[in-house]
């Protein structure tokens, strides 16, 4: 369909939906991470900081152009991805609908609600401190 398959690759919302994906990725390995260490499991990372984001330098989308033009720091770029990520990726907040095994109820640190029919996210603010926070040794 595509005839001219170098005017595909630049279009606009292909260039921000692969590099959406690149920033969704890093956000998850962060993730992950933070729950390794959070949890006491063997992890290759001492901390999240240890986690570069995807570099933006050579990147032509709108999504890498607003990083570069606010200079968003690593905890900024967090907080974007996991804002945008109800809307785009739903399924990797799931994590923290996790239940702890000592009271059987989520983990209050997370920012997660569970009501009688439905799960949701009430407080993003714990969520975010919660990833960005180092747990203490």
């Amino acid at each position: 369909m595509v005839k001219n398959e170098e005017s595909f690759k630049k279009d606009a919302y292909h260039l921000n939906a692969l590099d959406l994906l690149d920033e969704i990725n890093w956000f998850e390995k962060v993730l992950q991470t933070r729950l390794k260490l959070y949890f006491g499991e063997e992890c290759e990372y001492e901390s999240i900081y240890d986690i570069e984001p995807p570099q933006s330098d050579e990147k032509e989308s709108v999504f890498y152009e607003f990083i570069q033009f606010y200079q968003l720091s690593f905890s900024e770029r967090l907080i974007l991805v996991l804002a945008l990520l109800p809307h785009i990726a739903l399924q990797l907040l799931d994590v923290f609908f996790i239940k702890t095994t000592l009271k059987d109820r989520g983990v209050t640190e997370f920012g997660g609600l569970k009501g009688h029919t439905i799960a949701v996210f009430a407080n993003w603010r714990n969520c975010s401190l919660f990833i960005g926070r180092q747990r203490l040794k």
